[in-house]
């Protein structure tokens, strides 16, 4: 009698971690579920998941996609060059163009252009000009947005 209450007591305790078990892997398939009277689960997933927010670009990661988007309207070899520039010289590239808005804030429009025109001629190349039209662009948008429309 006593060996069978112990198997019996046994049996029950597994049976109910079974069922818990069971319960845990079934809830996990579902993010949001009901759970009906009768032990059933009804799957309420497309009544309550959000959809994935995008997350927006840093600054600084937007800055670099948009420096790739913007070299595909030059000629194919200096798109080499700039997507080279701009995977070589990340840091520097982001540094310019912090620097042309503060020109730009300090010194103005013009102070910005005389920059700009400064560092085509040190090294002139369609490559290079291309990168300091694109930096300037850029630094307007992303890191200046209050000398966009001046």
């Amino acid at each position: 009698m006593k060996r069978a209450l112990l198997l019996s007591t046994f049996v029950l305790s597994l049976a109910g971690f079974l069922s818990t078990s069971a319960l845990a892997q079934e809830e996990s398939e579902y993010p949001c579920y009901l759970r009906q009277p009768d032990g059933t689960t009804v799957d309420l997933s497309a009544w309550c998941t959000k959809t994935p927010t995008t997350r927006a670009l840093s600054p600084n990661a937007g800055f670099v996609s948009n420096f790739r988007t913007m070299t595909s309207q030059y000629p194919s070899n200096v798109q080499q060059e700039l997507n080279r520039y701009s995977e070589e010289n990340r840091d520097s590239a982001i540094a310019a163009a912090k620097t042309t808005c503060r020109v730009l804030r300090y010194g103005g429009t013009r102070a910005a252009l005389t920059r700009q025109q400064a560092l085509v001629s040190d090294y002139s190349s369609p490559s290079n000009t291309a990168k300091q039209q694109i930096i300037y662009s850029l630094a307007v948008n992303q890191y200046c947005p209050e000398f966009a429309t001046r």
